[in-house]
Order: structure tokens, then sequence, then C-alpha cells
């Protein structure tokens, strides 16, 4: 219930930047929606590099997702766990690549203004600011996060399953 709340709260408050300046409500969004595309990009482009090696069309892509072999280390096997539909073969491989077109396609375009010649208060900001988020991140994992990150923690026995 606070989870929820917060949420709402934080949404609200964050719609409330519409009323003092329209340029950086659509910022906002801009950023927003650019997250959402670029982290589908990333799902989708994992996806279709797994797809092309063809880690994901064999006989063993239906088994589960931890090896019941006994030498097992607790980590993870290569192969996918699949949900009840999916698109086999070819299809799924063009699937995910006129996805991967179609978001690169409106990534591109979403960074622009929505006006000619606009002025530094319409100016679509998200390219600076996703990029400098980007380059932060790179430069933080390259200088301080590469020698302390460890992975995240595998909390469920894969033996128990």
């Amino acid at each position: 219930m606070v989870a929820i709340l917060v949420v709402t709260v934080l949404a609200a408050l964050l719609s409330l930047i519409n009323i003092g300046n329209s340029a950086a409500f659509n910022g906002t969004i801009s950023l927003v929606l650019e997250g959402f595309y670029l982290s589908y990009l990333l799902a989708i482009g994992l996806l279709l590099w797994r797809r092309v090696r063809g880690d994901l069309d064999s006989q063993n892509a239906e088994l589960a997702i931890f090896s019941s072999s006994p030498h097992h280390d607790d980590t993870y096997d290569r192969s996918l766990t699949w949900g009840p539909w999916r698109l086999k073969g070819s299809l799924g491989v063009a699937n995910n690549a006129v996805a991967i077109c179609y978001l690169l396609l409106i990534i591109f375009f979403s960074f622009w203004p929505t006006q000619v010649n606009p002025t530094p208060e319409m100016m679509n900001w998200a390219v600076v600011v996703t990029g400098g988020v980007a380059m932060f991140s790179a430069l933080y994992y390259i200088v301080f996060a590469r020698k302390s990150y460890t992975g995240p923690i595998v909390e469920v026995d894969p033996h128990q399953m």
C-alpha cells in the first residue's frame, strides 16, 4: 500500500510541472520515453542475439532455467525458459529484427525538437541528458564499479526447485 501511495503521489507531483513550465514537462516525458525505448532495445537486441546464435530454438530450449546435473555449480544455464507463447525459428528472428528497426527509428526521431528552429526553452534536451547519463555510467563502471561489482545475489536454491 505504501509503495502504491508513494508512486501515485510522485506521479501527481510530477504532473504539476506542466502547470509551471510545459517545456520542462515535455523534457521529462521525453526522458522517460527514451528510457523505455532504450530498455526495450537492449532486451530485444539480446534476445535477437541469442536467436541468431541458435541458443533458443534448440531441443533443450524448453528445459528449466537450472541444470539438474549432480556436478552443477549453482550458475545459470544458457537456456531460456519460454512462456506460453512465442515465435519459433525465422519468424521470431524477423519479429525481433523489425522491432529493433522500429525502435531505432523511434529513438532517433524522438530526440529531435518538436518544432523547426526551436528556442533554448523549446529544445528537446533528452539527447544531452541521456548521453550524459550513459557517459557517466560507463565512466563510473570503468573507474570504480568493475573492481567491486559481483552481480546479483541468487536467493533461490536451484536444487530445491
